[in-house]
């Protein structure tokens, strides 16, 4: 799950799709949270923090 939710987080920021990957990357932080999967939590919330950066950037252009 793992390898597969970080892999598509890092399409969508590719893709540009910043709001898209934000959503997905807080569903999954949920989930990784419940289940107490610390790993995956810290990995996803720094994909969130380059799409949170990724988008900033697309503003400033």
């Amino acid at each position: 799950m793992e390898a597969l939710s970080c892999a598509r987080l890092r399409l969508m920021m590719a893709s540009e799709e910043y709001d898209e990957g934000r959503r997905f990357a807080q569903a999954i932080a949920d989930v990784a949270s419940q289940r107490e999967l610390r790993r995956t939590w810290m990995r996803v919330m720094a994909q969130r923090q380059r799409l949170l950066q990724g988008w900033c950037s697309g503003v400033e252009r």
